[in-house]
């Protein structure tokens, strides 16, 4: 009697969002192991559910390299050098290596002000990098942000400070959602 009850309140709290009708498409987190007599449209694991250490950072932080050698150079406290660093972008379970993967847990409103930066650096030569910036100031609020964009001498300081004066060349700040 007792699943019976849980089940059919579970089914009533879905069906309260509306999501027949509904403009866009909703979310449903369901974290048990009762059976719900309820359409799936599909499953994710627990993994993709939780962020992991570098969307974490990217919170922390307000910014995030995406390379390797980025990693290396300007975030070195994350304790990722070279083959580990690698590993992190190779692997598939990582959302490293896609930036647009990194922001999933965000609110809309910071992705889509979410920057990126390419440029060249290196040391012996200079290969092409790129670095993720949210709206400086960024509380981690998902109800409220104060929208203050990165200017391209702020974002070539805060590269400097990492790969060295006069190391950064070609700099290119661009939002990674375009109209």
């Amino acid at each position: 009697m007792q699943k019976q009850i849980r089940e059919a309140e579970t089914v009533q709290a879905i069906a309260r969002l509306r999501l027949v009708w509904a403009e866009y498409q909703k979310r449903v987190f369901l974290l048990s192991n009762l059976p719900v007599e309820m359409p799936v449209d599909h499953l994710i694991e627990f993994n993709e559910l939780m962020p992991d250490r570098l969307e974490m950072e990217l919170i922390k932080k307000g910014d995030l390299p995406l390379t390797p050698l980025g990693l290396e150079k300007v975030r070195p406290d994350l304790g990722f050098a070279g083959a580990s660093a690698r590993k992190l972008f190779q692997s598939d379970r990582s959302k490293a290596s896609d930036p647009k993967r990194l922001l999933t847990q965000l609110p809309v409103s910071v992705r889509t002000t979410a920057q990126i930066a390419s440029f060249k650096a290196g040391d012996k030569r200079k290969t092409t990098h790129q670095h993720l910036f949210l709206p400086k100031d960024y509380s981690g609020s998902p109800t409220a942000t104060l929208y203050t964009p990165w200017t391209e001498a702020e974002v070539l300081a805060h590269l400097e400070q990492g790969w060295g004066v006069g190391a950064v060349a070609e700099l290119q700040l661009d939002y990674l959602y375009r109209p």
